[in-house]
């Protein structure tokens, strides 16, 4: 829960569960917070943002899987108010009762940025709700992006394959050298 400034480096939030508004991984309702180079993943909230629930604030995501997560609505992420700024990540495998199972962007108030991301593979819907920034590029959205071994999800919502999954790209994949290097920074993963 940050109201104020939070940077999450390396790390892994798994396996959290929210009850009320609060987001199952992340809430965050103000202030600054970035999340380089980790993984939001099989958090569950039963209201909105079952990985990362954004009230206001500035947020910064870069380098990151948001993965396996659900909520009723936000499945991966539930913005509300703020200026979002995704980057060489990838949001796939959320679900959402109702909408955005990757991302449910709630109000046109701010912006909603992705570079290079990947928004595929999850259900009821990769992005509801108003539209991603003009300045937004390089991205997959609503389009199978070709992993090696994607996320499978029980009847529950929970990833199966957590051992065997491979998010990387197959030679094949049409993600292939589309990104712009200029956007990347240099993390081990």
């Amino acid at each position: 829960f940050n109201f104020g400034t939070l940077t999450v480096t390396s790390s892994t939030i798994s396996g959290n569960t929210a009850t009320g508004t609060y987001g199952g991984g992340i809430t965050h309702y103000n202030g600054n917070l970035s999340i380089l180079d980790s993984e939001i993943s099989e958090n569950s909230s039963l209201r909105e943002g079952g990985g990362i629930k954004i009230q206001q604030g500035l947020v910064t995501i870069s380098n990151t899987l948001i993965i396996g997560n659900s909520s009723n609505n936000g499945g991966g992420i539930f913005k509300y108010m703020g200026s979002v700024t995704i980057t060489n990540s990838t949001i796939s495998g959320n679900t959402a009762t109702n909408q955005g199972g990757g991302i449910y962007n709630y109000t046109s108030a701010s912006f909603l940025t992705l570079i290079n991301s990947i928004v595929s593979s999850n259900y009821a819907g990769n992005i509801y709700g108003y539209e991603i920034s003009s300045s937004s590029a390089n991205n997959l959205i609503d389009v199978n992006p070709g992993f090696v071994c994607p996320i499978l999800l029980d009847s529950n919502g929970k990833i199966i394959n957590k051992d065997t999954m491979d998010l990387h790209l197959r030679s094949d994949s049409i993600a292939i050298d589309k990104g712009d290097n200029t956007a990347a920074t240099d993390i081990e993963m």
